[in-house]
This record gives C-alpha cells, sequence and structure tokens, in this order.
C-alpha cells in the first residue's frame, strides 16, 4: 500500500467503516474487512480518473463469520 496510496487519500465510500488517511488507512480498512469476512475475495471494475480524483468499482464477497462494525 505505500508504494501505491498518496498519504492524503482520503476513501469516501459511504459503508466503510471509519479509518485514517493514506496507506495506514487502508491497511486498517482492509484488516477490518479480512476480520470480519475470513474467505474474502476482491474483484475490481473500471477505473474512472476526472480532475486529478479517481473513482472505481469493486465487488467484495465473503462470508461474514467474524467481527465487522459491531
Amino acid at each position: 500500500m505505500d508504494e501505491f496510496v498518496v498519504p492524503d487519500h482520503a476513501n469516501n465510500a459511504p459503508t466503510a467503516p471509519a479509518h485514517a488517511p493514506g496507506a495506514e488507512g487502508i491497511k486498517e480498512l482492509i484488516g477490518a474487512y479480512r476480520a470480519g469476512f475470513l474467505d474474502l475475495h476482491f474483484e475490481t471494475g473500471p477505473k474512472f480518473t476526472a480532475d486529478g480524483k479517481v473513482a472505481h468499482q469493486w465487488t467484495m464477497r465473503g462470508t461474514h463469520e467474524g467481527e465487522f462494525m459491531g
């Protein structure tokens, strides 16, 4: 993550758990998802860029077997 995520990265997904900005925040977010969904699998979709911002589509699949957002 440190190589690919800018320090001021902000995840604007409304359903994502709260986390810090930048690579550390993405690591926190992935850790939270992996703790809750033990067989977690992501598929990435289209990516869009405009005005210096990036958006992308993704699908997450997994079985909710652990702790996740209460």
